[in-house]
C-alpha cells in the first residue's frame, strides 16, 4: 500500500465533461509516475464490500449521522432526496475508506458528494449557500483538491437533449427539473468553493476541448498536491 493517497473531486454542471476529463487524464497516464485511477477501474468484490459495510458504518458513524441529519433538517421529503441523494451520500462516507485500504494508488479522481448536493430540493426558507458551506466544511478533510467545471445553461440543455434523445420520454421529463435546479444551485456551490481556503480549487470551462482541460487539471494537481 502506498504511504499517501490523494483525492480530487470533480464537480460542476451536468454534461460539463467531468467524466471525460477524468478518463482523459487516467487513460493517457498524464500524471505519471503517479498512479492515478477512477473508481470504475477498481474491481471491488460485492461480497467483500457488503461484509465490510457494517464495520465501516460504525467507524464512520459521525459522518453518517451528519449526512442523515443534514437531509432531515434541510431537504424536502421526496424520492430524489431520500432515495438517490441519501443512498449515494451515505455510501460515499464508507466507500472512501474502503477504497483507500483495499487498493493501491497515488491519486483518485471522481465526481462524488459535492456533485450530488446541487440536485437536492431544499425546504422552503433554507439558505442554500449556507448549508452548502456547512456540508463542505464538514467533509473538507476528505479532499486534496476540487475541480469545478462550468457550463452555460444553453450548452447544458443542448447536451441534455442529446443525452436523452433515445431514452424514455418520461425519464427525460422527470430529469429536466433536476437539471434546472442543479444548474442554479451549482452556481452557489461554486461560490462556496472559490471563497473557502481549506482546499485548493481549479475552475475550468466545460465548452473547451477535453484535452486542454485535462492539461489544466494535471498542472493543478502537480502544483497544488505534489508541489512540482
Amino acid at each position: 500500500m502506498r504511504s499517501k493517497q490523494y483525492y480530487v473531486e470533480f464537480v460542476g454542471q451536468h454534461g460539463a465533461g467531468k467524466t471525460r476529463t477524468i478518463h482523459e487524464i487516467v487513460n493517457r497516464d498524464m500524471l505519471a509516475p503517479y498512479a492515478a485511477v477512477y473508481p470504475q477501474q477498481l474491481q471491488r468484490s460485492r461480497v467483500h464490500f457488503a461484509c465490510s459495510v457494517p464495520l465501516l458504518l460504525v467507524l464512520h458513524i459521525r459522518h453518517v449521522w451528519f449526512v442523515g441529519r443534514f437531509l432531515l433538517q434541510y431537504a424536502k421529503w421526496n424520492w430524489i432526496n431520500y432515495h438517490a441523494a441519501a443512498r449515494h451520500l451515505i455510501k460515499m462516507v464508507v466507500l472512501h475508506p474502503y477504497y483507500e485500504s483495499r487498493f493501491d494508488f497515488d491519486i483518485w479522481m471522481k465526481d462524488d458528494m459535492l456533485h450530488l448536493l446541487p440536485r437536492i430540493e431544499f425546504q422552503d426558507g433554507v439558505e442554500v449557500i449556507a448549508v452548502f458551506r456547512k456540508y463542505f466544511n464538514h467533509f473538507a478533510y476528505r479532499y486534496n483538491g476540487v475541480v469545478y467545471i462550468e457550463l452555460p445553461y444553453d450548452v447544458m440543455m443542448q447536451r441534455f437533449e442529446q443525452r436523452f434523445r433515445a431514452r424514455d420520454p418520461k425519464r427525460k421529463e422527470n430529469r429536466t427539473p433536476v437539471y434546472e435546479r442543479a444548474f442554479q444551485q451549482n452556481k452557489l456551490l461554486k461560490q462556496v468553493l472559490t471563497e473557502q481556503t481549506l482546499v485548493p480549487v481549479l475552475v475550468i470551462d466545460g465548452t473547451h476541448d477535453v484535452s486542454d482541460n485535462a492539461q489544466q487539471v494535471v498542472a493543478f494537481i502537480r502544483t497544488h498536491i505534489y508541489g512540482n
